[in-house]
């Protein structure tokens, strides 16, 4: 096992000890889809997962996805793309709730960017469906930079309020 790959699952499993129970999405594929009907993934077909209490919660939650996303990935396994993606698009959607507080420009821009993440998750989904390593790889790296944009508007000091 390459030293990435451990790096991450350590990563996981820190996080999931962190948050107590793991995620719907450590279900196996095929329990995962039958839970959420047909494939487990499409826009409205995948439930909800229970979302952290506080701002800090959901970002402990992301990271851990981010990592979960990363060796899917790099280990080839891109038909189990989507259910981290879209389990990913859920928590950042879980944000503007638990932080209403956020000045009004910053919950507006935050609005946009949760929409680029739902585009984000919906074009993993697609790339690794068809088995497209690079373009998933691309969608990722684009992932990622979304999410530490969006974490910029959560000043630490002020995540703890949510």
């Amino acid at each position: 096992m390459s030293r990435t790959k451990k790096l991450g699952w350590i990563v996981l499993a820190c996080a999931i000890t962190l948050l107590g129970t793991p995620p719907p999405a450590a279900l196996a594929d095929d329990a995962y889809d039958a839970a959420n009907g047909a494939h487990g993934h499409g826009p409205g077909q995948d439930a909800a997962p229970p979302s952290p209490d506080t701002v800090s919660g959901i970002w402990t939650a992301i990271d851990a996805e981010v990592a979960r996303l990363e060796v899917t990935v790099k280990s080839g396994e891109l038909s189990k793309v989507h259910s981290v993606a879209f389990e990913i698009r859920d928590l950042v959607r879980a944000l503007p709730a638990k932080f209403a507080t956020l000045p009004d420009a910053k919950q507006k821009l935050l609005g946009g960017l949760v929409t680029r993440v739902d585009e984000h998750a919906a074009n993993l989904d697609r790339y690794g469906d068809s088995n497209n390593a690079e373009a998933t790889r691309a969608e990722l790296d684009a992932l990622k930079s979304r999410l530490g944009y969006i974490r910029k508007l959560y000043p630490e000091s002020l995540s703890e309020a949510g």
